[in-house]
């Protein structure tokens, strides 16, 4: 079975360095993409991100609750959609699937 997870990303961050996502070391590395999103993050003020406290907060949540589906409404950057999408994976120890805005509107 494979468990979904659904992030409908709002606001996108105009200056983030996409650029990282096409290294062969970060993918299919959730924490190494988080890792990168964190550096860029501490070196530029007009970034909001979900730092490791928030996150680790959720993820509690997640593992006494264990849900099939997340869903995340509204985003900023991307990085609190591949934290919980990586911890969905570990949970249900299976394949997430991470939807944005738009891949959503296309598959209604």
């Amino acid at each position: 079975m494979m468990t979904t997870w659904i992030c409908m990303m709002g606001a996108k961050a105009p200056f983030w360095p996409y650029r990282h996502f096409t290294r062969n070391e970060l993918r299919g590395s959730p924490l190494a993409i988080l890792r990168v999103m964190d550096e860029f993050a501490a070196q530029n003020d007009f970034l909001i991100n979900t730092d490791s406290n928030k996150a680790d907060k959720v993820r509690e949540i997640m593992e006494k609750e264990k849900p099939n589906v997340l869903v995340e409404l509204g985003g900023y950057v991307g990085d609190s959609a591949i934290s919980f999408g990586e911890a969905m994976a570990m949970l249900l120890e299976t394949s997430s699937t991470i939807l944005d805005s738009g891949a959503w509107n296309s598959t209604r």
